[in-house]
């Protein structure tokens, strides 16, 4: 049975594209079904030009099923693509997360090419491992997938007339025991390429290989995941609790994690990994501490076996490393967060989201203002350098709690934490404040490429800070976006040209920071003369046509 898989990466946010959907699907396929009867292919799609050899090999129809990865930002790519499928053989499945809170678009586009017929179109709903092995049982036994669809868990499908949803359930990870199938070609830069002919200066068909007696090291970072969901999972903005069907925090089994580990480090030579768990520990409790030391004696025996140690950041809450009256608690977690460091640990990015107490509640965070801070004290006396996730305007968001959150990310110098703080929360799709039965926000249109809604800012002097700093940042944004990426280059190597980075975008936040504050505070003390502060702004700016 031969299998396609095309990864979609928006030809315009670069920095969506998560190579572990697919992989983590190939991984799992090749481990539960072997290469006697399953032979899966990737082909890696970020532009228009790179749609023309995807659209090629799909209509060579030479596979039985062939799935989309399709994220936000990428609707016009795979439209482009479906446009122009011949007859083919094949099933075809949709995942991640456009398929997941989008199903009904995306098949009625589909269905829209008289060449796919809806009998062989479905959306996979969230984490796809057991969805797609059931799927290929079906096709194996030569019956009609349409025929037993039912039977499949997490599908969506239409039977000509209206769209169903199968049962929806979350993968039990502890029966996931195949690692992911890393597609070397796109994450290393040490590697061997089989001649092409193609044409195509940005499609290649990732036939690669790393040399077995390559002496060179792995600099780049590669994406892993020990564990999926978070433990909190109530975040008014956040969908990963809708996309896991309610589960909230899992681990993968540890016999995975050090098989996973050991080929990454080992085998395949990365010296550096950012682990993408949506919350790293999964709790405080003695369970979840005895899972991250046996973790850290894995990667403390594999260090012991190569030249130097690797490096490696984690994501998690500020309540995991501090909650009041825990004092026990908070000085394991310490003591563990040192121990994590000794083996490579060397950034730590932590959700603070909030400096104001009345935003916190609003996102539902579950966080108290003395969390945070004591967890940014904690991080400051191991000396463990640090990000942290900020939103700044949402709907609600007043002049008074804007002063309050830019007073707080100065006083504790966040700047060498989070460059660009004002980012907007997004109301998504499967979130709380995207759901249909939440009135409260006004939303405005639904946007399926982005899976987010529009919205308004009710003040009308936060929502012209807001707008005014989105114009302004429009006109270096790019720029200063690609140096950020260069400033995230691990320093550990000393890296001169990342070093000068990290101190432009630093200056650059700071120039906006500021700007924001000023702002806020003069429309917080002009009484009547607003309006004209306004005029003044836009005239001098030369915005005066765009707001």
């Amino acid at each position: 049975m031969n299998i396609l898989f095309i990864a979609l990466n928006s030809p315009s946010h670069f920095a969506i594209w998560n190579y572990l959907s697919v992989e983590a699907l190939i991984g799992h396929i090749n481990g539960v079904f072997g290469s006697r009867k399953t032979t899966c292919k990737i082909l890696y799609c970020n532009s228009f030009d790179s749609s023309k050899p995807v659209i090629k090999e799909i209509n060579s129809n030479k596979y039985d099923l062939i799935g989309f990865s399709v994220l936000p930002y990428t609707l016009e790519l795979l439209q482009k693509i479906l446009q122009n499928i011949n007859k083919i053989k094949a099933e075809i499945i949709f995942g991640n997360q456009l398929a997941t809170y989008s199903p009904e678009y995306i098949i009625r586009y589909a269905i829209k090419n008289k060449n796919i017929n809806y009998q062989n179109v479905f959306c996979v709903l969230g984490e796809g491992e057991e969805t797609v092995e059931q799927l290929i049982n079906v096709m194996l036994k030569k019956s009609s997938v349409y025929a037993e669809i039912e039977s499949i868990k997490n599908i969506c499908y239409y039977d000509g007339l209206q769209f169903h949803l199968t049962q929806l359930q979350a993968p039990d990870l502890s029966k996931l025991h195949y690692p992911p199938k890393y597609d070397i070609s796109i994450r290393s830069q040490n590697i061997v390429e089989k001649k092409s002919k193609n044409k195509h200066a940005d499609w290649v068909e990732h036939e690669y290989f790393i040399s077995e007696d390559s002496p060179k090291i792995n600099r780049a970072a590669i994406q892993m995941q020990l564990s999926r969901g978070c433990f909190w999972g109530n975040c008014s903005y956040c969908t990963r609790s809708s996309f896991r069907h309610g589960e909230k925090w899992k681990s993968f089994g540890i016999n995975r994690i050090e098989k996973d580990l050991k080929n990454v480090i080992l085998k395949l030579k990365y010296k550096v990994i950012e682990f993408s768990d949506d919350e790293f520990f999964g709790g405080r409790d003695k369970e979840h501490i005895t899972r991250i030391n046996k973790i850290i004696d894995i990667i403390e025996n594999i260090n012991n076996k190569i030249e130097d140690k690797i490096s490696f950041r984690i994501f998690t809450r500020p309540d995991i490393i501090y909650k009041k009256n825990e004092s026990g608690k908070n000085k394991i977690i310490k003591e563990t967060l040192a121990r994590m460091q000794q083996q490579g640990l060397d950034r730590i990015y932590i959700g603070i989201e909030s400096g104001s107490c009345k935003q916190l509640s609003r996102y539902n965070r579950g966080l108290t203002e003395q969390s945070i801070l004591k967890s940014i004290q904690i991080l400051k006396e191991i000396n463990l350098p640090f990000d942290c996730g900020f939103m700044l305007f949402d709907p609600l968001l007043t002049l008074d709690e804007l002063i309050d959150n830019i007073n707080f990310y100065l006083k504790h110098d966040l700047i060498r934490g989070n460059q660009w703080f004002w980012r907007p929360v997004i109301i998504n799709k499967g979130s709380t404040w995207g759901d249909d039965k939440f009135e409260i926000y006004n939303k405005g249109k639904y946007n399926p490429n982005t899976m987010s809604y529009e919205y308004e800012i009710n003040d009308k002097d936060v929502k012209f800070i807001a707008d005014f700093i989105d114009l302004k940042t429009k006109e270096t944004r790019e720029q200063l976006y690609t140096i950020k990426q260069i400033s995230k280059t691990d320093l550990k190597f000393n890296n001169r040209i990342a070093q000068v980075a990290k101190k432009i975008v630093e200056k650059n936040g700071l120039i906006y920071v500021n700007l924001i504050r000023d702002l806020a505070i003069a429309f917080k003390n002009s009484n009547n003369e607003i309006e004209q502060l306004k005029k003044e702004l836009l005239t001098n700016f030369k915005l005066s046509n765009k707001m």
